[in-house]
């Protein structure tokens, strides 16, 4: 049978293990990843083998040449530019010959039966079949949905919190029929996940997966390189390889790896880590750490968890490495230093994690260091122009700046924005054609971070994933002629009070409350209105810190909420003649209710594509709370009525919210609520709709779910939350 090993990867994230070596040639157990891989394939009957290779192919070739010696045959394809998962096979077009064949990744450990897999994609008559597996960390990977029979109704490429929907991971391994080559562009970039898999299910392409209950692990980080060395010991010892040397009195303990080549001195202890081919002197106590080759730890040294010491260098005795810290390859630190941060052009290995809505979250200030920053800057934004903001302490104004000068240094134009909310930055990041914007705010402690595109609205996944990445590799800086300073742009809250204001009619007469000095108070005071105190008789608006949101206080004193207003907003521009109002993905369904009579629709960011991004890019109501209160305003006084008038032409609704924790992991829990509530709409979070209402499940960070049920009554909203819960305890025994 005949094989296909994607092998070009770079591995960036696995820095500084892999600055020196492709990633699929790190070694596991004295051997490179790709030999492991190479004998799996040999052992399931798969003797033709084809590698696609880029970075440092050389390294692969010489080490494997016709594959002979591993009783194989190999061929080649090296790759100049990236062509992504798909495109890299298109090139072993004439190597497959119109047979079946397996896809795998190089540079994934795996113990898994892949003659049966074979046998159960020839027996289902599948144009593709992907192995499936059981992950507790499916936020890493792509995942996949299916029906009771395997077969593939879903991807999910790197979820968000918000759309883990199962377990089941896609491990990169395919069976396909040589059919779906002809859906591959020839030379053009082309992903098995995010692209081709998706296309030929919506041609109705029979597409299944299969899982195993073998090992498989994706060798994507140094944390995950250690893991994936300690599992592949038998029963959880310790491997000293026959060419490694060991002095007496030395403690070698579990879960370690000592690779060939390695000098380990008198009364040193080792303990759950890799030495692969360094010198660790006497004395020295080693816990939880990578020491590559050549690397030269002095006598009594101590590196403690998550080191990562690269080839060749140098630690000088009696040396403190902390928690985490990287030395990259040749660097050297003296005797008897203290090293806590990363000697590296990066920002250490703890990656901060988004959240929904393309934040970043530390309860602890110093959880993002100012280094991270420099690194989510020169990923951000593509090769142009950035832009950052911060409010609420020196931290965050230091972590914002830090954030431009890693964009300039990278090459980008970068700017330091007045802004003192989210919303402005936002409105600034589309009103000066910025590629992205970063507004950072301090809250005591806590620190924030809130990414928008070039449409004002929150970054993508993708370029969220980028960032993510950046993290924990080097920072590339560009050329010396190509760097500059970053420059101040001021006035952003006198253009965003303009701009909100030109959504307006006049409101001269107007009576209406808002905070003072804000830029909703300027954009109010623009068109004339009338600026009160709040008062009996007078709408008052309020805003939430972040500006992006909006409640009101109606004439009456009756609080509403920023899903009443959304209703209210498009209760106002249908009546008026517009066909679209576009909203969030959790306002609520009552906004469709109102639409129903004028024939609109209401748009939902996130489901509708690349028309609620314009819509919503072009009339930013449901995203900025200044722009929803002036054209809410401007309704009320070309009407002539109150807001109280106003809210009593539109159905009653009523929302009840609980946290729920459950014993199960997300995707576990989710999949099998999927099961239970079938027909569920998957877009961020799970919507369910029943005689009751509907409801939405989210999932955080801290895998706690949110539900949010929705009625026209609080008993039945209240009633639908229950039944909610009660069913996520059932599913969770």
């Amino acid at each position: 049978m005949k094989a296909v090993i994607l092998a070009g990867g770079e591995g960036t994230r696995l820095r500084p293990v892999s600055l020196l070596r492709p990633k699929p040639m790190i070694r596991l157990l004295d051997k490179p990843l790709l030999e492991h891989i190479v004998e799996l394939l040999r052992d399931n009957g798969f003797d033709e083998i084809c590698m696609t290779l880029m970075y440092l192919p050389r390294q692969i070739t010489d080490h494997f040449g016709d594959g002979s010696r591993w009783n194989v045959s190999i061929d080649y394809r090296i790759e100049d530019t990236p062509l992504g998962t798909a495109g890299s096979v298109k090139r072993c077009e004439d190597f497959v010959n119109g047979e079946d064949f397996l896809v795998i990744s190089g540079d994934a450990a795996c113990r898994m039966d892949l003659r049966a897999f074979a046998a159960f994609h020839r027996s289902a008559e599948a144009d593709a079949t992907i192995m499936l597996k059981q992950c507790f960390e499916p936020m890493e990977y792509g995942l996949v949905l299916t029906d009771g029979e395997g077969r593939v109704t879903g991807f999910i490429e790197k979820p968000s919190a918000d759309r883990i929907y199962t377990d089941l991971v896609n491990t990169g391994i395919y069976m396909l029929s040589p059919r779906v080559l002809e859906r591959i562009p020839a030379f053009s970039p082309c992903d098995f996940g995010s692209e081709l898999f998706p296309e030929l299910l919506e041609r109705g392409a029979r597409i299944f997966g299969r899982s195993d209950s073998g090992y498989w692990s994706d060798v994507g980080s140094c944390a995950a390189y250690l893991r994936t060395s300690i599992d592949f010991l038998k029963d959880g010892g310790s491997f000293v390889s026959p060419d490694a040397h060991v002095a007496d009195g030395c403690s070698v303990g579990r879960g370690c790896v000592i690779g060939g080549g390695s000098r380990i001195g008198k009364g040193s202890v080792i303990d759950r880590s890799i030495v692969d081919g360094a010198f660790v002197d006497r004395g020295c106590r080693i816990e939880g750490s990578i020491i590559c080759a050549g690397a030269a730890v002095g006598a009594n040294c101590s590196l403690s968890d998550g080191c990562v010491v690269g080839d060749g260098a140098v630690i000088g005795a009696g040396s403190v490495i902390g928690e985490g810290v990287r030395i990259w390859p040749g660097r050297t630190v003296e005797a008897g230093s203290t090293v806590l941060h990363s000697l590296t052009g990066g920002a250490g290995c703890v990656r901060p994690a988004f959240e929904n809505d393309a934040v970043i979250r530390s309860d602890a200030v110093f959880g993002i260091t100012p280094q991270q920053c420099m690194s989510m800057g020169a990923a951000a934004g593509g090769d142009t122009r950035v832009a950052a903001a911060s409010y609420g302490g020196d931290y965050a104004a230091l972590c914002a700046y830090a954030y431009l000068l890693g964009a300039a240094a990278a090459g980008k134009s970068a700017c330091s924005l007045d802004s003192d909310t989210p919303a402005t930055a936002a409105f600034a990041s589309k009103q000066y054609g910025f590629d992205a914007a970063l507004f950072v705010s301090q809250d005591g402690d806590r620190l924030t971070l809130r990414f928008f595109d070039g449409n004002g609205l929150p970054l993508s996944r993708s370029a969220q994933r980028k960032i993510e990445a950046a993290c924990v590799c080097d920072t590339v800086s560009a050329a010396a002629a190509d760097c500059r300073v970053p420059v101040y742009l001021g006035s952003t809250r006198e253009a965003h009070a303009a701009a909100a204001a030109g959504v307006s009619a006049p409101l001269s007469g107007f009576s209406v409350s808002a905070e003072s000095g804000g830029v909703l108070y300027r954009a109010l005071r623009l068109r004339g209105a009338r600026l009160s105190d709040p008062a009996q008789g007078v709408v008052s608006l309020k805003l939430s810190r972040s500006g992006m949101r909006l409640d009101a206080v109606d004439e009456q004193g009756v609080n509403r909420s920023f899903a009443s207003l959304m209703c209210a907003l498009v209760y106002c521009e249908l009546s008026e003649g517009a066909g679209t109002v576009c909203l969030p993905y959790s306002a609520p369904d009552a906004a469709d209710a109102v639409a129903a009579p004028f024939g609109g629709r209401v748009l939902r960011l996130g489901r509708d594509g690349e028309e609620a991004v314009k819509a919503l890019s072009a009339e930013p109501f449901a995203r900025d709370g200044i722009f929803l209160a002036m054209r809410l305003c401007s309704h009320l006084a070309k009407r002539g009525i109150k807001l109280f008038e106003l809210m009593s032409l539109l159905p009653d609704f009523y929302i009840t919210e609980n946290v729920v924790t459950s014993s199960l992991r997300t995707g576990e829990l989710m999949k099998r609520l999927g099961r239970y509530y079938g027909n569920s709409e998957h877009v961020s979070g799970m919507k369910i709709k029943t005689g009751l209402g509907s409801a939405r499940i989210t999932a955080d960070s801290a895998n706690r779910l949110h539900v949010v049920a929705e009625s026209g009554s609080m008993e039945a909203a209240g009633e639908l939350c229950s039944e909610i819960i009660s069913k996520i305890g059932d599913v969770s025994v």
